[in-house]
């Protein structure tokens, strides 16, 4: 990714960030169900997976500016915010029906996880500076358990 590409997607990202924690006044949670709620560094990764996304599906030279692309008929901006909320209420649905389910990760899932979060967490800090962003180690323990 170019370093354009890095910049804007921050940008965009501070931008998201900032206007979705203050959409309720607490920085603990940003989105909420009835029975779940999502932590604002869990949906900051969200974010951050939505931009990766969105930035990869362009074909963007160094001089052009992000936020004149577009992904099919919509803004890059508006196609991030449409893919983080369905991404988001798709994470508290599946989250929230593991729960009612009683459902638990064996030993070696949690083993596997562990180990994904030992190596992948230390380079996203490094590459994207999630601390800096909000993202906790825990928060992304958080979004990784939904992959697993």
């Amino acid at each position: 990714m170019s370093l354009v590409k890095k910049f804007a997607a921050f940008a965009v990202a501070a931008v998201l960030a900032v206007s979705a924690t203050g959409c309720n006044g607490s920085p603990e949670w940003v989105m909420k169900t009835d029975n779940y709620s999502l932590g604002s560094g869990s949906y900051l990764d969200i974010v951050m997976t939505s931009i990766t996304n969105a930035t990869n599906q362009i074909d963007m030279k160094s001089t052009e500016d992000l936020f004149d692309q577009k992904i099919g008929d919509q803004s890059i901006s508006d196609w991030v915010l449409d893919d983080v909320e369905k991404q988001a209420k798709i994470y508290m649905a599946v989250n929230q029906k593991f729960e009612e389910e009683g459902l638990e990760l064996s030993e070696e899932e949690l083993s596997t996880l562990d180990a994904q979060i030992a190596s992948y967490y230390p380079q996203y800090q490094t590459y994207y500076a999630y601390d800096l962003k909000g993202i906790s180690e825990d928060s992304f323990r958080e979004v990784m358990l939904l992959a697993s």
